[in-house]
């Protein structure tokens, strides 16, 4: 079990981008173009981070979950992204190894009560690759609903379809996340 979940800040933007780009390679390899996760992923990784964690009044949210103090997951919330589909869950990687753990229902509850905390009453909504299939059954036993699809050309070689799921407000996905807890599917927090 992960023994902590913690606000991320510019310190932590190496481990993140590890996490992510570790994440990218594990889950969209026959996804998107190899090219794209053969080259210095971590490195636009760490870009992508470094420009995020910068601004922390830019109305975005990271956490991280640790295990013995070693970080091994990343969430990210960002408010007011959409004007229709509102805030969205920018990332969401759990290191390999420990999925299945409970850790991505531990994040996605601190995420949905910052959300509902800021902005109870706005829809929450993330974007997950066509093909990720197990992302996909993971928010849909949270309760998500898909909301259709886009195509997506913004990094190159890495093209694809992305589906939009979400929930009609965070308090949603609480009650879904409590529910599955008091169901006996494991701890929704640390």
């Amino acid at each position: 079990m992960w023994s902590e979940i913690r606000v991320a800040g510019m310190p932590d933007l190496e481990a993140i981008a590890r996490l992510h780009s570790d994440s990218w390679r594990s889950t969209y390899r026959g996804l998107i173009a190899d090219s794209l996760l053969d080259q210095d992923l971590l490195g636009n990784r760490r870009a992508l981070w470094r420009q995020r964690l910068a601004d922390p009044a830019s109305g975005r949210f990271t956490w991280l979950a640790l295990m013995e103090g070693q970080p091994v997951a990343v969430c990210s919330l960002l408010l007011d992204a959409d004007p229709v589909h509102g805030s969205l869950i920018d990332a969401l990687h759990v290191q390999d190894g420990f999925k299945g753990r409970g850790i991505g229902r531990a994040l996605s509850l601190v995420l949905a009560r910052k959300a509902r905390e800021l902005r109870a009453q706005q829809p929450l909504h993330l974007w997950v690759l066509d093909g990720n299939w197990r992302a996909a059954r993971f928010y849909e036993g949270l309760g998500a609903i898909h909301l259709g699809m886009r195509y997506d050309d913004h990094l190159p070689g890495a093209e694809s379809y992305d589906h939009r799921y979400g929930w009609p407000s965070p308090r949603h996905l609480i009650e879904r996340l409590s529910s599955r807890s008091r169901e006996g599917s494991g701890p929704a927090t640390s």
